[in-house]
């Protein structure tokens, strides 16, 4: 078995075996970035270490034992495995491993960093979570590299485990070995400005001594904007830097007063200032995504000592050529290169009314999915890749697949929503409204997205399908399905009624700059918060472009969106009717066995039009056929009348599915254009059984 790799023999698909730090470290010396040497003891030491010792049992027993919510279980926990960890000795065959490595950098002094194999992922960001030793000499060492190891089970590493839904997956730890470079000036750096989001800044921050006087806190850095085109320094804030932190005569670490003169003055030059911005902007063009910068500087060279994704910004980057100004060949091109052909898309659901800024926010779930959104007229209709599909279903059965798993989930969603509606209403009692406000707002509602985003039915049949060989983890799933419609009901009073906490927040930002409220529905959630920050409107053609036609899809994490005559054009090529439209005869999946024969009734949801939707159901008659886009809370009027249900979309635990199964009638779902072939008052048989809906006589 493999223990150790040397930085140039790793890249950033190794994250699986170096964790996210070992990987970047690896990735930039392949790529030859200046990173200072090393190694990495890579994760499958620490899991021999747990396997050939039988710690992996206690482990788990005390991790069962936490309930995140409840503090001073986390802490007895953490307690617990770190001291089995630090009192067990380390296999023979690693101590040996360790040292030779460490010998072959011919350094006195190295740095000893965990890297956690989930670790600054788009999901994870491990960042501050795990420890790092600094100046660690050859007999520190081993204890070190142990110390990595616990860790990964530190207070407030648990209870980021628990409460970003990782506890039961497979989580390790590598841990990085690094020489040390002695910095005389050293800092952090942002390739996109993390406040103000502007992907045409980046800002470096910097200080005497050791770079962990600024990640800990403990100085004020100078900080310096760069633009990156045309390249010039935009702003420079000089703070006086009272001490520094260098190694200490005996080893580790001490601080050190910094002469008046010198702390007083700017801590790199100008000249130095433009160079290090290349190097950073290299960086970021290498990866393709923002990047949060460790760096030192020695004898006249800076050094690289840490790469990964910036995990703070609230949205991807939506580069410039690939946004609303894209001609649509190129923009059709570009879907086809990430998602394939749109006829291999599968249609995941189609609403009317729901506004661009829902869409905005509800995307950002899927950022990382091969994911496309259409808006045309106020018909919404999203697609998934098949490949993406597979990966919903696989990662469907995260929030049931044990009972603590469940119970988390659920307080978990609960918590957020109470918590939620609490920030809207205080806010709303502000004399005005913040883009700091808002913000706070958009991520908890992308993060109610989140958890609701389990209970639709391209996760929940993956789960489902499981759960048939596993009693409890059906009643479960049961019990999500019931749950949802208090889901979907808390989502309605956040984002959809007209008297939800979204519709009231932008009726107070409406009255305080003057734009209309359905002008804001179509604003993006990003173009809100400039809105608020920096009076930036946007104009009404944009609006009206958008209300035409709208398109946002996922490329590569990067959310793209089109809108007016491209959108449209490149809407027109992609969608087309399916040519077994023409048939009688529709095929879907059986979520309530049965048959039944009668006259359909076609209604589907129009958040724009609830009226509508209330006279539909007065019209309904008794024992006709509810043929639907889906079903929800808000249609169980006709639900109730129903002698069966059939759906366009949905699953095992969609609502219609749970609804027909309580009720005793059949349902077929999933047959994608139910409503568009069966017209009302159209006779129909449903054969659910066999998952087949026929029409008898248009």
């Amino acid at each position: 078995m493999e223990l150790i790799r040397r930085f140039e023999n790793l890249e950033k698909t190794d994250v699986a075996i170096a964790g996210g730090k070992g990987a970047s470290l690896g990735e930039m010396t392949r790529a030859g970035i200046p990173v200072p040497p090393g190694f990495v003891v890579l994760s499958q030491a620490f899991d021999r270490f747990l396997d050939e010792t039988d710690l992996r049992v206690e482990i788990d027993s005390a991790l069962h034992a936490v309930k995140h919510e409840q503090m001073h279980t986390v802490e007895d926990a953490s307690e617990k495995i770190r001291a089995l960890i630090m009192s067990t000795t380390m296999p023979r065959d690693i101590v040996d491993a360790v040292l030779a490595a460490f010998q072959g950098l011919g350094s006195e002094y190295v740095a000893v960093r965990s890297s956690a194999t989930s670790e600054d992922s788009a999901d994870a960001a491990w960042a501050g979570q795990l420890e790092s030793y600094l100046n660690t000499t050859e007999d520190r060492l081993l204890e070190n590299v142990q110390a990595c190891w616990a860790s990964l089970f530190t207070p407030r590493a648990v209870f980021y485990r628990f409460e970003k839904g990782l506890h039961g997956k497979p989580i390790s730890v590598a841990v990085v070995v690094q020489k040390m470079v002695e910095s005389e000036i050293s800092g952090v750096a942002f390739s996109v400005h993390p406040v103000t989001e502007d992907r045409n800044q980046l800002i470096i921050e910097a200080s005497y001594g050791l770079g962990e006087a600024i990640v800990s806190g403990q100085v004020t850095p100078d900080s310096y904007v760069v633009e990156k085109e045309p390249r010039r320094i935009a702003d420079v804030n000089v703070f006086e830097q009272e001490r520094g932190l260098y190694r200490s005569a005996s080893g580790g670490n001490e601080w050190c007063p910094i002469p008046k003169e010198r702390g007083i003055a700017q801590v790199l030059p100008n000249d130095r200032i433009l160079e290090f911005a290349g190097l950073v902007i290299r960086i970021e063009r290498h990866y393709g995504f923002p990047c949060d910068i460790e760096w030192a500087f020695v004898d006249g060279a800076f050094y690289i000592l840490q790469s990964r994704p910036i995990t703070t910004l609230r949205f991807p980057a939506t580069p410039q050529d690939e946004t609303t100004e894209m001609e649509y060949s190129d923009a059709y091109r570009l879907i086809e290169r990430r998602l394939g052909t749109f006829q291999g898309l599968i249609r995941l659901f189609r609403l009317r009314g729901v506004r661009l800024l829902v869409n905005d926010l509800y995307i950002r779930i899927y950022s990382g999915y091969p994911f496309l959104i259409t808006i045309k007229n106020g018909d919404y209709v999203s697609y998934i890749t098949k490949e993406g599909l597979e990966r919903c279903h696989r990662e469907g059965a995260d929030p049931v697949g044990s009972e603590d798993a469940f119970s988390q989930y659920l307080v978990a969603f609960k918590d957020l929503a109470r918590s939620t509606l609490d920030l809207a209403e205080a806010i709303l009692l502000t004399s005005k409204v913040t883009d700091e406000d808002m913000k706070a707002f958009f991520d908890r509602c992308v993060r109610s997205m989140d958890f609701y985003k389990y209970t639709d039915f391209h996760f929940s049949d993956g789960a489902y399908e499981r759960a048939r060989e596993d009693a409890p983890m059906l009643a479960r799933m049961e019990e999500l399905g019931r749950f949802k419609n208090d889901m979907r009901d808390y989502l309605n009073d956040l984002l959809v009624k007209d008297t939800s906490a979204l519709e009231r927040l932008l009726r107070k930002i409406g009255d305080q700059t003057g734009i209309a409220v359905a002008a804001l529905k179509e604003y993006t959630s990003d173009e809100v918060l400039n809105l608020l920050k920096n009076g930036t409107r946007i104009e009404d053609g944009i609006i009206t472009e958008r209300l035409q036609a709208s398109i946002l899809f996922n490329n590569d994490g990067t959310i793209v969106y089109l809108r007016g005559k491209e959108a449209e054009a490149l809407f027109d090529r992609l969608v087309y009717e399916e040519d077994s439209q023409k048939t009688k005869t529709i095929r879907g999946v059986c979520a309530s066995s049965g048959t039944a024969r009668g006259t359909a009734k076609v209604i589907t949801a129009d958040y724009d039009d609830f009226q509508k939707l209330y006279r539909l159901f007065d019209e309904m008659r008794q024992g006709e056929i509810l043929i639907s886009e889906t079903t929800s809370p808000d249609l169980m009027p006709a639900c109730r009348k129903a002698a069966a249900i059939v759906t366009n979309q949905g699953g095992m635990v969609s609502h219609a599915a749970i609804v027909s199964r309580e009720m005793g009638i059949p349902c077929v779902v999933g047959t994608r254009f139910a409503t568009t072939v069966i017209k009302t008052g159209d006779e129909v048989e449903v054969d659910a059984e066999r998952g087949i809906v026929r029409i008898i006589e248009k």
